[in-house]
């Protein structure tokens, strides 16, 4: 394994240098991804909107599928006397491949190869950012970064090529196809980011699936209620990312992971399905 590079890279640490790789790491968690797809879905292009949610939907229950066969410790744990981790909030789970460095890439090269070539040096430069935060931090060997980054960029480039070329409904079909397929994993995993990851992909597929047969809503408003949509929206998805949370450990303090997966699922299904539907009733 790569320890030395981690611990070189280690060597460079102050608080600047700490606090400008947690900036890094933090482009790539949770709260980003809802805002950015909440601006996407509700107020930029619907369609495309759908179409990055699932695939980072498919990409982070991939990577949490991965990190589960391979069962890899990260270098703080592995080498606890020599690397400090600097993010221990992010930091739950096993390393190989880093979910922080496919999930970021997967999403940077998917605009990239819709809005083509100006945002490609772009989506490197930033994956190389996330790549060597998540080694400073201490949670990743350089192998788990550099395969992540390759999944990432492979997954985006198919899911991005086989939408250009016959639409959203193979994403569907496969989001579908990999929830049956992971889903005997469900009574075998025990790590919290797979259950996380499944009732996410799951939530956003029937959401999708719902806001086609039942919503159908159109971009097509004025900025004013643009605005309006993304700001309730963000509340509402992060109001929720928070709140279930808070209010599962109170019901479910045991079940962890089927709580997660509810969570997830309810976020997910709520954000891309049912808050949609209040834009037909309330015409906004």
């Amino acid at each position: 394994m790569t320890i030395d590079f981690i611990i070189f890279l280690q060597s460079f640490a102050n608080d600047a240098v700490i606090a400008f790789f947690n900036f890094i790491s933090f482009l790539g968690e949770e709260s980003m991804y809802i805002i950015v797809l909440a601006v996407w879905y509700f107020a930029i292009d619907k369609k495309l909107g759908q179409l990055f949610a699932l695939i980072l939907g498919i990409t982070a229950l991939i990577n949490n599928t991965l990190k589960e066969f391979f069962s890899v410790q990260r270098p703080f744990q592995a080498y606890p006397d020599l690397v400090t981790n600097y993010r221990p909030e992010t930091s739950t789970g096993h390393s190989f491949p880093s979910g922080h460095t496919q999930n970021f890439s997967t999403m940077l090269f998917s605009f990239a190869f819709i809005y083509k070539k100006w945002m490609i040096p772009l989506a490197i430069v930033f994956t190389i950012l996330m790549m060597l935060s998540r080694m400073f931090l201490g949670v990743h060997f350089l192998e788990d970064v550099m395969v992540a980054a390759i999944l990432g960029i492979l997954i985006a480039y198919m899911l991005v090529k086989l939408y250009q070329i016959k639409g959203l409904l193979p994403i569907k079909q496969i989001s579908i196809a990999l929830l049956l397929i992971t889903g005997i994993f469900l009574f075998i995993f025990e790590a919290k980011d797979f259950f996380t990851s499944y009732g996410l992909l799951l939530g956003l597929t029937f959401g999708v699936l719902y806001e086609h047969k039942y919503v159908n809503f159109t971009i097509s408003v004025s900025p004013t209620k643009k605005v309006l949509r993304v700001i309730i929206g963000l509340v509402l998805l992060l109001g929720l990312q928070v709140g279930l949370k808070e209010l599962f450990t109170l019901i479910f303090p045991n079940l962890e992971t089927l709580s997660n997966v509810i969570r997830y699922f309810l976020i997910g299904f709520i954000g891309f399905g049912l808050y949609p539907k209040t834009f037909k009733i309330f015409n906004w």
